[in-house]
């Protein structure tokens, strides 16, 4: 199944502890604030830091400023960027991790429409990635022909 969920926004925290602690922060921070995170991305470790990805849904942006700035209370120089209206675009279906190789298709659909990935999230079963709104018709309908 390809789904397509529009209207999400990114955020990325950039040289920020890479303990699980700060993670866990986060997401409860947010929680606190009723918002749902979908998309999580946590980069390898380097040295004592990391950075850390999540999306959001477009309507929680108010919400999801006002958890940031509560996570600044603890963390004075938390850095990140903040990207609106983009669009994310799942592949999902059990019978993917008995078949080797729809990772590449699908991100070869997404190559073949030169689109603008800014964060890729997977698993056996699921493969997400967030394009920009500009690139969200051409690379939906790139991944599309590969999967059906």
């Amino acid at each position: 199944m390809v789904e397509r969920i529009d209207d999400v926004t990114l955020i990325v925290f950039s040289v920020v502890p890479s303990d699980i602690e700060f993670a866990c922060t986060v997401l409860s921070t947010f929680a606190k604030y009723k918002v749902s995170v979908d998309m999580i991305s946590v980069g390898s470790p380097a040295g004592i830091n990391s950075n850390m990805a999540i999306t959001v849904s477009d309507d929680m942006l108010q919400e999801s400023l006002q958890a940031i700035s509560h996570l600044r209370e603890t963390y004075h120089d938390l850095k990140m960027t903040v990207s609106s209206h983009n669009c994310k675009i799942s592949v999902s279906d059990e019978g993917m991790k008995d078949k080797p190789g729809v990772a590449s298709d699908i991100m070869a659909a997404a190559y073949s429409v030169h689109a603008d990935i800014r964060l890729i999230t997977a698993s056996l079963i699921d493969v997400s990635m967030l394009v920009t709104a500009a690139d969200a018709d051409a690379t939906f309908d790139s991944v599309k022909k590969v999967i059906i």
